[in-house]
Formats: C-alpha cells, structure tokens, sequence
C-alpha cells in the first residue's frame, strides 16, 4: 500500500486545485470575451456606439499586440521558470484588472461623448483611423492580452505540477470545459444584460471586472496550498532534484530542436484563428444569416461551448487511458473545416445552425483534450513555461492577423467564413504530417500519456 507522501499524492486534493484554478481562471476568458458578445450593439450606425468595422477588428487583434510585439509571452514564460508560479500568477492577476478595467472605462467615456453629440478626437493607429476613447480600449486589452497569456501557461504549469505522472490530460481538460462554459455563459446571457440596461456595454464589462478581482482572491488561496506542496517536496528530498531541474538558459536549446513542439505550436496556430476568432463575428454573423432578436444572437455561441464543457473532460479521460492525441487532432481540425464550410455555403435552418454549432463545439474538443497534455510530454519540466509561452505565442500571432482578412473581406461579404475553413483546413494538413511523422519517427505521442514519468521526444 502506497503512503501519500504530498498534498499532489491525494487525489481529493489535487482535484480540488484543478477546480480552484479553473474558477480563478475563468474570469479572465469572460472578460476576454465579453466586449465582442455584444458586436451588433457596438457596430449599429444608428446605436450610441457606432464602432466602424475597422475600430472592430483593431479591437479584436489588439488583445495580441503586446504578447506578439512586446514579446510578453517570451519574457512571462522565462519570468515564470525564474520567479515560480506563485508570483507570475499574482502579478498577471493584476495586469487582467487593470487592463480590463481601462477597456470598461474606455467604452463607458465612448458612450458619454457620443451622448454628448460632440467631436471625437481621431487618432491614427497602426494605420488604422479610430477614435480616441477606442484607443483606450485597444491599450486595455493589449494590457489584458498581456496579463491574460502569461497567467494561461501559469495555469497550465500549475496543473502540470500537480498532476505530474497522473490524470494530466483530463485534467486539462477538466480546466477547458470550465473556462468555456463561462464564455458560452458570457456570449448567452450579455446581450440580455445589454438590453435591461438600455444598451449600455459597460455594465457586463464591469461584472467582469468584479470576476477578476474574484480569481485573484482565488489565486492567493491556491498559493497557500502551492507553498506547503513546495515544502513537502523539500522535506521529502524532491527539492533537490527540482533545483537540478530548475531553469536553465541553455535548456532552451530542447524547444528549438523539437519537431514535435513545433508541430504543436502551428496547429495550435492554425486552429484557434479558426475556431477562436470565429467567436468574434459569431453573433453578427448569425443576427445576418437568421435576422434573430439581437438578445437571442449569443445562444449560438454558448450552444458550442456547453459543448465543449461536456465533451472535453470525457475525450481528456479516452486519452489519458487509450491515448490516440494525434488521430483527435486532425479529427478535430477535419470537423471544423466541415463546419465552416456548412456555414458558408449551406442555406441553414435555426434549428440546423443549432446542430452546426454543436459540430463546431466538437471540434473544439478534440483539439482541447488533445493539443495541451502533449506539451508536458515533450518538454521538460523546466522549461515548459517558455514552451507554452511559445505555443501561445503562435496562437497571438494569427490573433492579431485574421481581424485584418476578415476586415479586408468585409464582415458583411459573403463568404468570409471561409477565411476560417482554410485556416482549419491548414490544421487539418499539418495534423495528418505530424501522425505520419510520428508514426515514422517512433516518438509515441499517439500512445496514452506515462503515469509516472514525462517521456521525451524530440
């Protein structure tokens, strides 16, 4: 009979952590998304917002501008493998406040200058013309952008901490389905809040706000626990070989050199521009194809992330006990590409839009219970902060780019659904090189995940 030796040891425990951090967590995708629920609101010509298709997909890639250009993600992952998961955690805990609350006020002054039916500065940004309450938004979610990516892989290599050798696919997967069914939570019910307080955006912005300094409060209690598990591993001698472990500048040599983290990182890219972005122009894209009350519009959306939070722990279980990653990769990735292209070519009834959407959260599964567990396996522990930087990184990337293709096109154009087809069709490519490789390769990452080691491949 085994002894417990840790706090991680118990399963009662660790799964307590999981549901802590999820909840922590969770704010910060509603306060991500929650802007971009009420898109009809914003971008009506006659509404108190009148926010050009331009100032829209600005707004949308600015989330990235700071993780992309600034290299946060790169310094955040390095600051995290340096100063640990407890000061990281806070510190972006802080960041998500602050930057959330300045995209609220933003909207909030946007709304009293338009009220007030006086001229608005315009400022050129990025080569793009938006007005100047607009660019507060912009640096706020920038801010936010920064602070939300770094405290992810916080997260992340939490779970990888105190899952090590144990159900670590379903717990990530566990931690995805909560965090969306918070944003099918934000996309279904903000627009009724919207609507009960005259149009005014600001008010469910700032319920976020509130949520966030909740997850930090939740955080701080986590680092309690994540302080006595430290000093359990030090009285038990693991300190000792977490220091021969401990981060190392050389140790980055192992991210470069390794194919398979590079294949995750460009399906990673890939498919969240499709699905991910998708969220975005979901609400007006389906007011335009249904013409549904504009309270009604996010139902949709919260269809595939309910979805998604009752799909994903059960996928997360198949891998950790059968594995099979590689084939729910390019699943995933053939499921969405299907997807898009019902949307965009296919005349659909609501009930069918229902079931497409259903299809999209499936997709999404596949993906979520598969893509992350396989970091931990080819990285070491100590440089898996800077990995998951880097797979974030990629994603931030395409972030910052699709707004600009679907802008160029035209959200209300035909077919600009299909800019997320092709990306998904790119994934979908790349999945099915990255089984043959592996496969040829030998490295297993389509066998189930180790139980109590991190097998290696590069």
């Amino acid at each position: 009979m085994n002894t417990l030796q840790t706090l991680a040891d118990n399963k009662l425990v660790r799964y307590l952590i999981l549901i802590l951090i999820s909840i922590a967590g969770v704010a910060g995708y509603m306060a991500a998304e929650v802007l971009f629920s009420m898109e009809k609101t914003l971008i009506d010509v006659n509404g108190l917002y009148q926010v050009t298709d331009a100032e829209y997909a600005t707004l949308a890639g600015s989330y990235s501008l700071l993780v992309v250009f600034g290299g946060v993600l790169i310094l955040g992952g390095l600051f995290i493998d340096k100063c640990g998961l407890r000061i990281s955690g806070i510190v972006s805990s802080l960041i998500l406040v602050v930057g959330a609350g300045l995209v609220a006020y933003s909207m909030f002054d946007l709304r009293i200058l338009m009220e007030q039916g006086v001229d608005i500065p315009v400022i050129h940004f990025l080569g793009t013309q938006v007005r100047k309450p607009i660019l507060y938004g912009i640096l706020g979610f920038a801010l936010f952008g920064a602070g939300s990516e770094i405290i992810g892989v916080v997260q992340t290599k939490v779970l990888s901490k105190w899952f090590d050798g144990k159900e670590l696919a379903i717990a990530l997967a566990v931690q995805i389905a909560i965090s969306r069914v918070g944003i099918g939570l934000t996309y279904g019910l903000t627009p009724y809040i919207v609507s009960l307080y005259n149009g005014n955006v600001s008010v469910p912005m700032m319920i976020t706000v509130g949520f966030l300094i909740l997850g930090l409060l939740l955080y701080l209690a986590y680092c309690i626990c994540d302080r006595k598990l430290d000093n359990q591993f030090k009285a038990i001698g693991k300190a000792e070989v977490m220091t021969e472990e401990a981060f190392n500048w050389s140790d980055l040599k192992s991210i470069v050199r390794s194919a398979p983290f590079w294949a995750v990182c460009i399906i990673c890219c890939f498919f969240y521009g499709s699905v991910k972005m998708f969220d975005k122009y979901s609400t007006g894209f389906m007011s335009s194809q249904l013409g549904i009350a504009q309270a009604s519009e996010g139902l949709f959306t919260m269809t595939s992330c309910l979805t998604i939070a009752v799909v994903t722990p059960l996928l997360g279980i198949l891998v950790h006990k059968k594995g099979r990653s590689l084939d729910f990769l390019i699943a995933g990735s053939l499921l969405a590409t299907i997807d898009f292209i019902l949307l965009d070519w296919v005349q659909l009834s609501q009930p069918l839009f229902y079931c497409v959407y259903v299809l999209n959260g499936l997709s999404f599964s596949f993906i979520a219970a598969a893509l992350w567990p396989l970091v931990p396996r080819i990285l070491d522990l100590a440089v898996q902060g800077t990995g998951f930087a880097v797979v974030f990184l990629f994603q931030n990337i395409m972030f910052l780019i699709v707004p600009k293709f679907v802008e160029a096109i035209g959200i209300n154009e035909p077919h600009f659904v299909l800019v997320f087809a092709i990306l998904a069709l790119i994934s979908t490519a790349v999945s099915l090189i990255f089984k043959m490789t592996d496969r040829k390769r030998n490295w297993g990452l389509n066998l189930p995940e180790p139980q109590e080691e991190v097998a290696q491949a590069s």
